[in-house]
């Protein structure tokens, strides 16, 4: 028997004796392909390796040994490119399938997780279908930026992100130094404004895009991101239900996102806090899905202009001013003091003091009693009482007021329909909150100011069970105030 390569070529043996011994192997190897496809292929590549026969790249094995042929048995889908695998849809048509992808070029790479691009020349210049694919190690991935790898995996939707992911993931290093692809440029008519049936930033979901992006906000405060946009106007979402539209007589959204996100640290790079309104970002990144937000993870970036920064001017002697604010969990923990420094010259800085202030999202009245007392240092002739009633669900999310002893016999309450609420056999969270007082006019003048904390949005959209209970208690909260 001489060997080939990998192949066999028989000159003379004894047939039936080999057949008889490789037989049962075959036999209980079909066996197992009837029950699990996956489990088939590692067991079928151990038996090919024992007995030296090739195994075909045309997704087929035959074993042509004796008087028995296995023929088409498909062991998983090989050298596929990532636009292939990112489909056309918002799903990939490999989604949970094993998969071998063809040479990628390395994009970016962060702590447990890397993206990778067809190469240009490989791509098949469809802008319905992304040609980058974002790769998670869950460890140190062990690759730069520049190398071509070739991988296999299984397809996952992670969050939104189609991403290969196992944990047998297969990386091998093809070459040291590959040309990186051309970044996909966004513009004003992309994103389009048009209604999809597909967003158009899903196109370029794990892709390197490039853009000059007008910063439409302040970052948020979890993860420090900026919404940005690159049309020359600030985009709004427009009124209506979303495209194509369910309801008669409806206005429709186009359901486009009108902002994606840009996350100045998501890839190693500097971050900045303090990117505001009215700033430019300019840079190349990678783009990001994370459930209905793009995020753009910067491989370099600029930022210019100046910050748009409005401030409430000061009341004339005869105005009477009232103000709102969210203190985003202000409440004493590590950065108790820091966080009251900073609200308190925020109220007095930008807000001006107002005469009422109603707040969301105190931890106690002690808390609030805190911060009147910052203030005060800050604005000594402002003087300030502290109203706050502690939720429903004895959490750090409660109403509270600051009200300048100006006014003349305040007082508060909750308020709503039977002045509470239940949600999942509990009541909601942070009830409206009603202040009563009097302006000192001849004869005094009533006053009532509503503080009311809004439900959040967050996970209105869907079907099953859990999401329309929220969409039920965001509806119930929306209707509660008599």
């Amino acid at each position: 028997m001489l060997r080939d390569g990998n192949k066999i070529n028989c000159t003379t043996f004894d047939s039936e004796k080999f057949s008889k011994q490789l037989i049962p192997i075959v036999t209980g190897t079909i066996a197992i392909v009837k029950n699990c496809v996956k489990i088939f292929a590692n067991l079928l590549e151990k038996v090919v390796q024992l007995i030296s026969v090739k195994l075909l790249s045309s997704l087929r094995v035959r074993l042509i040994l004796g008087l028995l042929v296995v023929t088409n048995v498909v062991i998983h889908a090989q050298n596929l490119h990532a636009w292939a695998i990112q489909g056309s849809t918002t799903v990939s048509p490999y989604n949970g399938q094993w998969v071998s992808l063809a040479p990628c070029v390395v994009t970016a790479v962060k702590n447990d997780y890397f993206f990778m691009q067809t190469p240009t020349a490989n791509s098949d210049n469809d802008p319905a279908t992304s040609d980058g694919i974002m790769v998670i190690t869950d460890a140190p991935p062990g690759v730069v930026v520049g190398q071509l790898v070739q991988i296999d995996g299984t397809v996952v939707e992670y969050d939104g992100q189609t991403a290969l992911q196992n944990p047998d993931l297969s990386i091998e290093v093809v070459a040291g130094a590959a040309a990186l692809p051309e970044a996909v440029v966004l513009e004003a008519n992309f994103p389009s404004p048009s209604a999809f049936t597909m967003p158009d930033l899903e196109k370029v979901e794990g892709m390197r895009v490039s853009f000059s992006a007008f910063v439409a906000g302040p970052t948020e405060g979890y993860r420090e991101m900026a919404a940005a946009y690159v049309s020359e106007e600030r985009p709004f979402r427009e009124p209506g239900v979303q495209w194509p539209g369910s309801i008669a007589g409806a206005p429709v959204w186009d359901g486009n996102p009108e902002l994606f996100w840009f996350d100045p640290d998501g890839l190693h790079q500097p971050n900045n806090r303090f990117i505001s309104a009215g700033q430019l970002v300019q840079a190349t990144a990678v783009m990001f899905q994370e459930e209905d937000l793009y995020i753009a993870l910067p491989l370099q970036y600029s930022v210019s202009g100046t910050r748009t920064e409005y401030e409430v001017r000061w009341p004339a002697a005869d105005e009477f001013t009232i103000g709102s604010l969210n203190a985003l969990y202000l409440k004493d923990n590590d950065l108790y003091e820091v966080k009251l420094e900073k609200t308190a010259r925020y109220i007095v800085d930008k807000l001006k003091t107002p005469d009422v202030l109603a707040l969301q999202e105190v931890g106690s009245l002690s808390v609030l009693s805190d911060l009147r007392f910052r203030i005060s240092q800050l604005a000594p002739s402002v003087d300030y009482e502290a109203f706050l009633f502690q939720g429903n669900n004895d959490t750090d999310l409660n109403n509270g007021f600051l009200v300048s002893r100006v006014l003349q016999n305040p007082g508060c309450a909750h308020v709503g329909q039977y002045g509470r609420i239940e949600h999942r056999r509990k009541t909601a969270r942070s009830t409206p909150l009603l202040l009563e007082a009097e302006l000192p006019t001849m004869p005094p003048t009533p006053l009532q100011v509503i503080n009311v904390h809004l439900r959040s949005l967050n996970g209105i959209t869907g079907a099953d069970a859990f999401l329309c209970e929220e969409r039920s208690a965001t509806s119930k909260h929306s209707r509660w105030l008599p």
